[in-house]
């Protein structure tokens, strides 16, 4: 708990030195704080696996509570907020307006493929670097697995050039893009009962055959599933006069709190109880509790903006502190404080990789994405 609570004080007084002013201004400030405290959660989750892996080399759920769920939640809200934003645009759409679906793809493909790509081209290199750059399978192999990366691996998570830690230089967090991609595959669906002028027949075909290739490619989990529509309550509540004038005040913070406590009670945060605990916690996030305003902070809204960017660094940063940077050391007998230490180096370095990785790509991406979208509009 005290490691958690340092990572995060850290993580907090990094964000604060690097003076957060200009923030972008959005209607969800409260979902823009929570962004930050998930992707450090997920952060902190890897740390602890890596502590085992380092040990033991197995890759696998760290042994406490706390740890499992800091990394399970985290992800399952990132879900919820996914389907937030999204079931929101649909709610607040113009009756007298259709949906402009390809400035949302536009969109998508600007804000999630940039970065991605990039990463992707830093994890080949070092796949290669560790392989002493020799090429250990045939040309056939090496492209169909690229490939399979270059799709955000919604067929499979293969290893590149018979590497086989290479998912683990991403720390494997890209399981979850897969499932991100299969929401904006729902959306036009979704859209046919929320939006007065209902989508097109082709877009309806589009979608319709992108779950069905989707299911058949990669199969979809009802636990996740989950997430997405827990996520789905906060729209249809947000703009009710009640909820918006009793959110933010002490008793729902208070709940807030404890419904965050009480995850530890759980091994998992796919149990239903569980489920519905994060589901109620996120509603009232969703609908403007800031919990006693923390999340209304500018560091910690910054650590929010960059949050895409630390989710899909850290697994690299770990991955090249040790197994390039450290590998002369015996991780073996690895004392706490000594790790401790490490990842108290690292955590300042990662927010500031994550900020110049949200300044130099996903800014300028997220600008050009928006330029081409509003074309001939």
């Amino acid at each position: 708990m005290l490691f958690s609570l340092l990572v995060f004080v850290i993580a907090i007084a990094t964000a604060y030195l690097l003076k957060p002013a200009n923030l972008p201004i959005t209607k969800y400030e409260s979902i823009d704080g929570l962004r930050g405290f998930l992707a450090l959660g997920v952060f902190i989750h890897h740390v602890a696996v890596w502590q085992q892996f380092l040990q033991t080399g197995l890759w696998q759920n760290p042994p406490t509570n706390l740890f499992v769920q800091l990394g399970e939640t985290s992800v399952s809200l990132f879900f919820m907020i996914t389907s937030f934003l999204f079931v929101s645009k649909l709610l607040n759409q113009p009756e007298a307006i259709n949906f402009d679906w390809n400035k949302f793809i536009i969109g998508r493909i600007f804000r999630v493929a940039p970065l991605y790509y990039f990463i992707l081209f830093v994890l080949i290199i070092i796949v290669f670097y560790q392989s002493n750059w020799k090429i250990k399978t045939d040309l056939q192999d090496l492209t169909k697995s690229i490939g399979n990366w270059a799709f955000f691996t919604i067929n499979a998570i293969p290893s590149i050039n018979k590497f086989k830690d290479t998912s683990i230089i991403m720390a494997r967090v890209v399981w979850s893009l897969p499932y991100e991609w299969l929401f904006y595959f729902c959306l036009p669906l979704i859209g046919i009962f929320l939006l007065k002028k209902k989508p097109s027949w082709y877009i309806l075909l589009i979608s319709a055959g992108a779950i069905i290739i989707f299911h058949l490619l990669h199969g979809i989990s009802i636990k996740h599933i989950v997430s997405f529509v827990g996520g789905a309550i906060a729209p249809i509540l947000f703009d009710k006069s009640f909820i918006k004038s009793n959110i933010n005040n002490w008793v729902v913070s208070l709940s807030v709190i404890l419904c965050l406590a009480s995850l530890v009670l759980f091994k998992s945060a796919h149990h239903f109880l569980c489920k519905a605990i994060i589901t109620f916690l996120f509603t009232c996030i969703a609908c403007g509790n800031t919990i006693f305003g923390l999340l209304r902070n500018k560091a910690i809204k910054l650590l929010g903006l960059i949050s895409y960017s630390t989710y899909l660094w850290h697994g690299v940063l770990l991955y090249v502190t040790f197994k390039i940077i450290l590998k002369d050391i015996d991780f073996t007998n690895l004392t706490l404080p000594f790790y401790s230490l490490i990842l108290f180096i690292l955590t300042p370095t990662l927010v500031i990789i994550s900020c110049l990785s949200y300044q130099l790509i996903e800014k300028p991406f997220m600008v050009l994405g928006k330029r081409l979208s509003n074309k001939g509009n």
